[in-house]
């Protein structure tokens, strides 16, 4: 069944349409899709958040896939931001 998931950052990262920060939302999407029992089909980038329809085979799988997204993403715009976490 597929699952609606809206993701938000907070202010201090800014827009996320923006050509600085593709890259990092790209490699997330792409390492997200290769796990086992879990997909991202579609994806919405806003200006402050992100729209995921995603499938997954159970429901642990589907909170791990994102979970591990989410960090992915996390780290990946901290490291290109140049922020540090704390």
């Amino acid at each position: 069944t597929p699952v609606h998931v809206t993701v938000r950052v907070g202010p201090a990262v800014g827009r996320l349409r923006r050509f600085a920060v593709a890259p990092v939302l790209r490699r997330a999407f792409v390492r997200a899709s290769s796990k086992e029992g879990f997909r991202i089909c579609q994806f919405s980038v806003q200006r402050n958040h992100m729209h995921l329809i995603v499938e997954a085979d159970t429901e642990v799988r589907l909170a791990r896939g994102i979970q591990g997204w989410a960090v992915r993403v996390a780290r990946g715009l901290n490291r290109r931001l140049g922020r540090k976490g704390g």
